[in-house]
């Protein structure tokens, strides 16, 4: 997470729900991911319209949030891409 108004960057830890995502946890600590990223597969290509379901839990160590409570703006983005499989 980053500020506008401070310099200090917080890192975000992100789980995914066991079973449900190929890689378990990532932690970006910074403002440009090095490509780290949670991961799904369906294990089939179907052509009907299905459902995705997989829980992710973020979280930030609790000495980084108390370090950064100096700005009211942190912000992070949190993209998610879907690709087709064949």
């Amino acid at each position: 997470m980053s500020s506008q108004k401070v310099s200090t960057t917080i890192s975000i830890h992100a789980v995914g729900e066991e079973g449900a995502f190929g890689t378990t946890s990532v932690e970006w600590d910074g403002t440009a991911p090095d490509g780290d990223a949670l991961t799904m597969q369906e294990a089939t290509a179907g052509t009907q319209n299905r459902v995705f379901a997989g829980k992710i839990t973020f979280s930030m160590d609790a000495k980084d949030f108390t370090a950064a409570t100096a700005a009211d703006d942190y912000s992070a983005d949190i993209t998610l891409t879907a690709t087709t499989i064949e």
